[in-house]
């Protein structure tokens, strides 16, 4: 039970860390993409 409930404390975390994480990457994701349009509309 203990490894469980350590398990579920890292999951929680991990949902806790990745959140603004992932906003940070589909941030990224579509500056990249409105860079590539831009330089293949010049």
């Amino acid at each position: 039970m203990a490894h469980h409930a350590a398990a579920g404390g890292l999951m929680q975390f991990n949902k806790i860390l990745l959140r603004p994480v992932r906003r940070l990457a589909v941030g990224g994701l579509l500056l990249a993409a409105l860079f590539v349009i831009k330089v293949i509309r010049w």
